[in-house]
């Protein structure tokens, strides 16, 4: 759980040395009505815990709404009938 909190800290870091990322993320945040978010984003992925992560991963990947996408050939897909 630390080293994607890191990433994403880092990334989130990064993203503001740019003048246009910084000008975008002003931009977004004064669009969703609080310029002031600007200021806890960081600390607000940080403060996520890895039982935040599961306890939402149970509310939303059900099994009554799985879906499975099949993304090769149909000849290639062995459905353990061999």
């Amino acid at each position: 759980m630390n080293k994607v909190k890191n990433k994403v800290e880092s990334s989130l870091m990064f993203a503001e040395m740019s003048i246009l990322d910084k000008s975008m993320n002003l931009a977004y945040f004064e669009l969703i009505g609080d310029i002031e978010l600007i200021n806890k984003e960081i600390g607000n992925y940080l403060r996520v815990t890895a039982e935040d992560i599961q306890r939402l991963a149970k509310k939303f990947f059900l099994k009554q709404i799985v879906r499975v996408f099949i993304t090769d050939r149909i000849e290639r897909i062995n459905y353990g009938n061999n």
